[in-house]
């Protein structure tokens, strides 16, 4: 079950929980969004629809919105599916800090993600993340991925714009 944790001004720490507000801020506030759910493929619909409020509520523009929603459907699709039963309970935070946003999805499985695994003309997957990192790219942002002590961070920033 999606398990929406917060959505407010946000203090510094990463994992922090405050509570929702119920206007939109300036853009210039720090921002934070985050779902603990299930590890199973239906709860990623869920988690996107409520990031996309989030970020619409935050007055993120509507082409970095659908990047960004894109981008978080691969990679908390990822986790579901390749992390296992080591996934737990995948969190995706996203933070807006003036004109940066951070998604970060968070998962039990040490394993760091690779990226341009060779996958077959043929094959139906492997090139989720070849297309973050394009998407990312093109955004002018970074992705990065590091192990947490309960398992991985995957990371990505973009601009805001």
């Amino acid at each position: 079950m999606l398990s929406p944790v917060s959505s407010a001004v946000a203090p510094p720490p990463l994992l922090s929980c405050v509570t929702p507000a119920s206007a939109a801020l300036p853009p210039r506030r720090r921002r934070l969004a985050r779902w603990v759910t299930e590890a199973v493929a239906a709860e990623v619909p869920g988690v996107r629809a409520s990031m996309r409020r989030s970020l619409e509520e935050w007055g993120v523009p509507s082409g970095c919105v659908e990047d960004l929603l894109l981008i978080g459907t691969e990679l908390l699709s990822n986790a579901v599916r390749h992390a296992g039963g080591a996934a737990g309970r995948p969190c995706v935070t996203v933070t807006r800090d003036g004109g940066l946003l951070q998604l970060d999805v968070a998962d039990g499985d040490r394993r760091l993600p690779c990226v341009g695994l060779d996958a077959g003309a043929e094959a139906e997957g492997g090139r989720g993340l070849l297309i973050v990192r394009v998407l990312v790219s093109r955004a002018g942002g970074e992705l990065s991925a590091f192990p947490v002590a309960s398992g991985k961070v995957v990371r990505v920033r973009i601009p805001a714009t």
